[in-house]
């Protein structure tokens, strides 16, 4: 993936999550990494990497799974139980 995309999807996640604070670095070098060809498939997976954090007592673990790549990603919305998961 272009690293100025890459860039800007690290700073939105950055800006979405409110529990912790991601780990820059590692979801910019996923991205980065990821092969995203043309293509009209709706979503590309991503690699596996995720990042641990314990905070009083508690554990939380960020991933990025995939990425939405095409016009039918700008209205895209989880369900409320894909988002509690």
């Amino acid at each position: 993936m272009d690293k100025k995309i890459a860039e800007t999807l690290v700073n939105e996640f950055e800006r979405k999550v409110r529990i912790v604070r991601p780990d820059k670095k590692l979801f910019f070098d996923v991205l980065v990494s990821a092969d995203v060809p043309e293509s009209s498939r709706f979503y590309e997976f991503l690699p596996d990497e995720k990042q641990y954090v314990q905070e009083a007592g508690r554990y939380h673990h960020l991933s990025l799974r995939r990425v939405l790549r095409n016009a039918n990603a700008k209205d895209y919305q989880l369900s409320q139980w894909k988002k509690n998961i």
